[in-house]
């Protein structure tokens, strides 16, 4: 075991910890708990956003998968980036807009509230229960591989040991600790940047690493597309890494709470692009880890040999804390996603609206502790081979559902709760069938799928009872489509809502907005 290791990530801990219990002070409301008040700065939203972005699978999973496919792997980073940017653009501030005017306080409770139906709601959270457990097994495999080597543990002892600990503080302090110790792990995670650096040097630069894979893996590793990586499949990947972000509800849900101040949405942009350009550079480490173990079992091991058995040790225990640090801040942010989708949308809104907010409160925390032991029973059962491509396939499946209610549900009025739920129950119903019954890869099957919950969308919205006028004034927020305006009052002319008119969203989102 190594003690030094041991005694900085107990102080870590204990830092974690702190803030947790710091935010359980914060937490007066359930507003306070969910969504942190709605009263976070643009700098710490930016490195909570990134920071949940970049888990386990960015900097686990991602470098297995650029070891076992090559630089054309490096696409998926390259698609997810953009996509987090035009979901700033284009989302952020519409669903910020939309959520507090109609008082939604998660993805789902806005599906309920803006095509007024339970059913969707329900459906919702139902699906994103399933999809975060899923997200949550691959966090948890990625905190087990990495402190295996170091702690002289088990693959499942660490699991239940490191598992626990973030099911702790995620209870206990709700967002506003989920945020903050997120903006804390987001700091922490920078120094990944020279793992790849390092990597290189170590192989030897460019001719040492080419000289050392030569006659090991297929022409197409060090090419831009090819074996897997068909130009065919990463425009299917761009595609559903473009719009995952939407549908990624654990992270979209930031947007909500970021507080209001002047300038905030362009301040929380260009800092996620500044920092993203920073970290997404992590998966290469995977790819110059192929000189050094050319024949791993399991891709998603390349990350922490790199940096048990390749480092210097002081690179290494920088580099195990940073990992450490991402995969805790996207579990406790999943967690948080799990409790509100149980307490707050299907128990408040679907199953007891009388209930009072402390029980609400008090049911999300409880939830928050079953549902976040559950992945720890799954992963002990069954460890999935690719980290990266078992998450992908999740939030894939959700954004199946999802995608045409948020996105269109914003900018086209005439969205109906009929066509919500004809693309919530046809989208993941299609997913499933491609990839069970066609056999077609998972980024063919949502691809087909999204488009199709799409068409259905527009279909059935079009035949079926446009929604009231009220539901179109509080809940369409998007540029050119809704006048966003508050009924006229008897002798006077209707009047906007709040400064957060949309005609001007995409002229002043780099000119200093109000948020």
């Amino acid at each position: 075991m190594d003690m030094l290791l041991l005694g900085l990530l107990t102080v870590y801990l204990l830092v974690v910890l702190y803030v947790g219990y710091w935010g359980m002070k914060r937490s007066k409301t359930l507003e306070d708990y969910v969504l942190a008040g709605r009263n976070i700065p643009p700098l710490v939203l930016a490195f909570t956003l990134l920071a949940t972005w970049f888990s386990g699978w960015a900097f686990v999973g991602n470098p297995g998968y650029m070891y076992a496919y090559g630089f054309p792997a490096m696409h998926w980073n390259l698609f997810l980036g953009v996509g987090i940017m035009l979901s700033i653009v284009f989302f952020a501030l519409p669903l910020r807009t939309s959520t507090e005017r109609l008082k939604s306080l998660s993805i789902p409770d806005w599906i309920g509230d803006r095509y007024d139906s339970k059913l969707a709601r329900g459906l919702v959270a139902i699906l994103a229960i399933i999809v975060l457990i899923i997200s949550m097994v691959s966090q948890y495999k990625a905190i087990a591989l990495l402190f295996e080597p170091f702690l002289g543990l088990t693959f499942q002892q660490t699991t239940i040991i490191f598992g626990l600990i973030v099911v702790f503080y995620a209870c206990v302090g709700g967002l506003f600790a989920v945020a903050y110790t997120d903006f804390l792990q987001g700091a922490m995670m920078l120094p990944i940047a020279l793992a790849p650096i390092m990597a290189f040097v170590m192989v030897g630069g460019t001719s040492g690493f080419l000289d050392s894979i030569a006659g090991k893996v297929e022409p197409y590793y060090t090419g831009f597309s090819g074996g897997l990586n068909t130009p065919m499949y990463l425009l299917a990947i761009g595609l559903v890494f473009l719009l995952m972000h939407v549908s990624s509800v654990y992270n979209s849900v930031r947007f909500l709470f970021l507080k209001k101040e002047k300038g905030g949405f362009t301040k929380m942009l260009w800092y996620v692009l500044a920092l993203y350009c920073v970290l997404w550079v992590a998966g290469f480490t995977g790819w110059f880890g192929k000189a050094v173990y050319p024949d791993l079992a399991s891709p998603d091991q390349i990350m922490p040999l790199m940096i048990t058995t390749v480092f210097p040790r002081a690179v290494a225990l920088v580099l195990t804390l940073t990992i450490l640090a991402a995969v805790m801040s996207s579990s406790d942010s999943i967690l948080m996603a799990m409790g509100t989708a149980m307490g707050r949308d299907l128990y408040q809104k679907c199953i007891k609206p009388e209930a009072s907010e402390k029980s609400v409160m008090q049911l999300t925390r409880v939830a928050v502790v079953v549902l976040g032991i559950i992945p720890i029973i799954m992963l002990l059962w069954r460890t999935p081979q690719f980290l990266a491509i078992f998450m992908a396939m999740g939030t894939t499946g959700l954004g199946t559902a999802i995608l045409a209610p948020i996105i269109l549900g914003l900018y086209w009025k005439r969205g109906t709760k009929y066509g919500a739920l004809a693309s919530i129950i046809l989208g993941p119903a299609t997913y499933v069938a491609g990839i069970k019954i066609a056999g077609w890869a998972w980024p063919y099957a949502g691809v087909l799928a999204i488009a199709l919950a799409t068409v259905l969308y527009v279909i059935v919205s079009l035949v079926t009872k446009p929604p009231s006028e009220e539901i179109i004034t509080l809940g369409v927020t998007g540029k050119g489509i809704s006048p966003a305006k508050a009924p006229a009052k008897k002798g006077k002319p209707a009047t906007a809502v709040n400064s957060l008119e949309w005609k001007s969203v995409y002229i002043n989102l780099f000119a200093n907005s109000s948020p």
